[in-house]
């Protein structure tokens, strides 16, 4: 199973846009299954050594990272998506009362 704990954010400089970095953890055998998936993409952590997963959408301090069938590195969010999904059917303040029962 692969970690990523957060580890900083910038903005690319041309369009603005936020990218959040993690610091990734695992077991050796996902960490090499994670650096051949990462391919050309692969970047390791100056100060710590450890890999680097980049995304454009902030998915907590720690979260598990999946691996999807079609070789892509994802967050493993359904716990958002559950807010989501409560937020949309019973609306904001409905869903915060639901979350606090669940």
């Amino acid at each position: 199973m692969l970690q990523a704990k957060l580890a900083g954010s910038y903005r690319k400089p041309v369009t603005g846009t936020v990218v959040f970095r993690y610091n990734v953890s695992g077991s050796e055998a996902d960490l090499k299954q994670y650096e051949n998936v990462q391919a050309d993409n692969f970047r390791l952590d100056e100060k710590t050594g450890s890999p680097l997963w980049f995304t454009t959408n902030y998915a907590g301090d720690n979260v598990e990272l999946v691996i999807t069938e079609g070789n892509r590195v994802v967050a493993e969010n359904s716990e958002f998506t559950k807010i989501e999904s409560l937020v949309k059917q019973y609306g904001a303040e409905t869903a915060k009362l639901l979350m606090g029962k669940l």
